[in-house]
Parts: structure tokens; sequence; C-alpha cells
């Protein structure tokens, strides 16, 4: 009965969350549904700890980034492309980062969708923490570190995305002072790609609302 009281109040909270849940069991997925909640922070950031060194990244720590991460990365493009990388430090090593763009318009890298970012707003996206430093704050300083990024920039405000049901992150997110301010759906039939804002304080352009990426090729 647990498990059947979980499924209600999911699908309360998240009404496409069984058509995604459907769509994930079509083979080669010609259709797919992702479906996320859009988060921001301004004001109020936590605290700098004096235990960590937090700082901003620059191409001399590609190297370190993938020791972190465990594995290969994009990160030399994103440096190349202006992005900027928020790390955390421990005992010498990177135990923790996130990734912030201020781009126009941004391209999500997993799916491909593309949206507006303001020009008062950073973009936070690829938070990483190393296994071994889970559970430890890591995070919650990179977002602290991240306040010098903002001011640097001219930047007011974090906007962040957080799939559906990872309600780890979700409540991560609201431990360190975001707030949920929109609800998206990001649809790719057979290659045409389209993103709708389902609730929330609209930004941009009306025609945002369906931010479209272009087709590869």
């Amino acid at each position: 009965m647990n498990a059947v009281r979980k499924l209600q109040a999911l699908l309360r909270r998240h009404p496409m969350a069984l058509v995604e849940a459907v769509l994930h069991r079509i083979p080669f997925r010609p259709i797919r549904a992702e479906y996320f909640e859009r988060f921001e922070l301004r004001g109020a950031f936590p605290p700098l700890a004096t235990a960590l060194e937090v700082r901003l990244a620059d191409t001399r720590d590609v190297e370190p980034l993938v020791r972190c991460r465990g594995k290969s990365s994009n990160f030399e493009s994103r440096f190349a492309a202006g992005e900027h990388c928020v790390v955390a430090i421990v005992d010498g090593s990177i135990a923790g980062y996130e990734w912030f763009s201020e781009k126009e318009r941004h391209v999500e890298e997993r799916f491909g969708y593309a949206f507006p970012i303001q020009d008062d707003a950073l973009y936070a996206y690829d938070a990483y923490t190393s296994e071994a430093f889970r559970g430890r704050g890591v995070w919650r300083q990179v977002i602290a570190g991240a306040a010098g990024l903002l001011k640097a920039r001219g930047r007011t405000r974090l906007l962040s995305h957080v799939d559906f049901g990872n309600d780890t992150s979700m409540t991560a997110h609201v431990k360190v002072g975001f707030r949920p301010v929109g609800r998206f759906v990001f649809l790719d039939v057979l290659g045409w790609k389209t993103l709708r804002q389902l609730s929330g304080v609209r930004e941009g352009h009306a025609d945002d609302r369906s931010a479209r990426a272009p087709r590869p090729g």
C-alpha cells in the first residue's frame, strides 16, 4: 500500500510522470518526453566554510575535473565556449564542481533542447560530487562560491533544472535556498524537439514557450 500511495502522490505532483514512464518502455525511443522543474536562487546564499577551498576553475583543471568525475567529458569545449566552473578543493583535489552558463540561449547537452537565459541570471548545470566526499556539504559550498561568480558577472540569481522524481536533488536545492518557479516538458518526436513550459512565471518573449533546438546535420 505504501508503494501505491507513493505512486499516487507522485502522479499528483507530476502529472506527466505516467506518460514518461510508458514512453521509456518503448524500444528504440521514437518518442521521448522528459519532465523537469526549474529552481531559482536569489538573495541569501549559503555562507562559505573556511574548511574548504572554493574557486573558479580554468583550463588547467581539465584533468583534475576528469579524475573527480571518473570519466572523460567535454570540459575543454565548455571552457572554450566561455562557460564557468566552480570547484571545491579538499586535500588538494577537486571534490565537487558545478558548471554555469551566461549564454543568451543555452542548449542542454543531454537532450538538445534550447532555452533562453535572461541577462540577470546564470544557469547552473552538471553538478557533481566525488563519491568519497558526498554527505559533507561539498555541493552546498560550490553554490556558496557561485555567489562571487554572480557578482563578477553582474547577475543576481541562479537557475537550475531538476528532473522529475529526483527527490534527492530537489530537496538539496530547497535546503540551500532554491525555490521551484516553473515546470517544463521536453518532447522529442522522431528528431523534432520542443520545450514547453507547463506552469510558473514565463521568462523571455512569448515565442520562447516553445524553444526548439536545430535538427542535427
